[in-house]
């Protein structure tokens, strides 16, 4: 694999990552507003 290929993918994992990140807590404060029973 090239260093380019390599650079793509690592900043695609970083994108990837920061998203789920964003997700999880999104999901926390709608926990944490909204209780669900």
């Amino acid at each position: 694999m090239d260093l380019i290929s390599f650079l793509k993918m690592k900043a695609l994992a970083e994108a990837l990552s920061r998203c789920f990140l964003n997700l999880e807590n999104w999901s926390k404060n709608i926990s944490t507003t909204q209780p669900f029973d």
